[in-house]
């Protein structure tokens, strides 16, 4: 008969300080990324919404302005995710 290695029981309460920090890990992970998804969605957000003030300020019909930033925006956020992946 095989031995059975000391597995734990997933409801109990029997965690060892290696587990702990691999769940320490773990959510130090999940902020940080859903930290960058913020980031990444608030910067292409105020891109687009800053394009679209200025097409209506100076009168573009065409949206010009907004394709522009939205662009620049999408470029700027992937640059600092892309900073802050390697910065890891």
């Amino acid at each position: 008969m095989k031995q059975q290695k000391d597995k734990k029981h997933p409801l109990t309460n029997n965690s060892s300080e290696e587990d702990k920090k691999t769940d320490s890990k773990k959510s130090k992970n999940f902020l940080q990324y859903s930290g960058m998804a913020f980031q990444l969605g608030a910067t292409i957000f105020l891109g687009a919404w800053g394009g679209t003030r200025l097409d209506a300020y100076f009168g573009f019909e065409k949206h010009i302005l907004t394709g522009v930033l939205t662009i620049l925006s999408v470029v700027v956020a992937v640059y600092f995710a892309i900073k802050d992946l390697i910065k890891d």
